[in-house]
Parts: structure tokens; sequence; C-alpha cells
């Protein structure tokens, strides 16, 4: 792959990460990571360490290393993506649409038939 230990420096622009806590601003150091990339350049992991603890709202982490992982895609890959999801859609839509129409016309108020002389369903079919 492009990663596998081979080098691969992950480090945070400015050396630090901030957060906001109950008194104000927290600044606290970074230090660099490393990132990997599968041989399909697809899965994607990079970590970082916190050398020293951190606390917000009673949370407390580190220190530690962090690693994230994610996936990643290509134009091409969410075009298909998008492509399938409205596929998908346009069929619930649909579904949903003739659903609305058979509520509807159940629950239609009733008519009054004249030569019965009363009222009834105004569809027959439902």
């Amino acid at each position: 792959g492009n990663g596998n230990g081979n080098g691969n420096t992950v480090s945070a622009i400015s050396g630090d990460a901030r957060y906001t806590a109950a008194q104000g601003e927290i600044v606290v150091p970074i230090e660099p990571g490393a990132w990997t990339l599968s041989d399909n350049n697809r899965d994607l992991s990079f970590s970082f360490h916190l050398p020293q603890r951190i606390e917000r709202n009673g949370i407390e982490l580190g220190p530690c290393t962090i690693t994230c992982q994610g996936i990643l895609y290509t134009e091409k890959d969410l075009d298909a993506l998008n492509r399938e999801f409205y596929r998908v859609r346009s069929i619930t839509d649909e579904a949903n649409a003739q659903l609305q129409e058979m509520k509807r016309r159940k629950e239609a108020p009733r008519k009054w038939d004249f030569k019965e002389e009363k009222w009834v369903q105004r569809y027959k079919d439902e």
C-alpha cells in the first residue's frame, strides 16, 4: 500500500489541539503520528498522540494515541452511490404516492346518492 509505516507522517499544522471547556479555551500539544492507505487506495487510517491528559465535561482522555479510520471515495464512486440512492428513492416515492392516494380515497367524505336517498362511500373500490 501507500502507507503501512513507511514514514507517512501526520501532524497538526499548529502542533496543538484546541477545545472549549468551562474555564475557556484549552490548548494541548499533539505529537505527530502516522497514516496508512490500503493497497486498494480506499481504507485510510491515521493516528496521532496526545501526550497529556485532557478533560471536558467530566470525560478524561489521554495520554494516549488516537486512531481514526475511514473509507475514501472517488467522484465516480460517489456518482454511482448517488444514482443508486435516487433510483431507490424514486421507487419509494412512487409507492408513497400510491399509498397517499389510497388513503385520500378511503378517507374521502361521503357523497349523497340521489337515487337511494342516502349518504354513500364516495369510491366503491375502497
